[in-house]
């Protein structure tokens, strides 16, 4: 039983594996983002506001990032209470930061 059971469990993590990385190459490969080609950098102070469905993949903001450039993403939502399925968040993301999701610098 045991043998059956780890042939069982390498073969589930194999497809895992195979099918994150045929994701990462399609996704590289442009077939499931695409740009838009009309991104424009911001200026120093400049703010823009980009609206997007949570729901989507892919959302394009218009933007382009600077090598080494620092923003500041800012998330309203637009109803008073957020939920992760049937989990009710704080908007603080308090929980995530909990977690070591969030609060965090990121560069690009």
């Amino acid at each position: 039983m045991a043998p059956a059971l780890w042939v069982i469990l390498l073969l589930y993590f194999g497809v895992t594996l195979a099918s994150h990385v045929a994701f990462n190459i399609i996704d590289v490969a442009g077939y499931i983002c695409r740009e838009t080609g009309s991104a424009t950098g911001l200026a120093k102070g400049e703010k823009r506001v980009v609206t997007f469905n949570t729901a989507s993949i892919c959302t394009a903001t218009g933007i382009q990032l600077d090598k080494r450039g620092r923003y500041l993403i800012v998330l309203k939502s637009r109803e008073p209470q957020w939920y992760d399925g049937n989990i009710r968040t704080s908007r603080l993301a308090s929980t995530a930061s909990k977690r070591g999701l969030g609060g965090g610098r990121y560069s690009w």
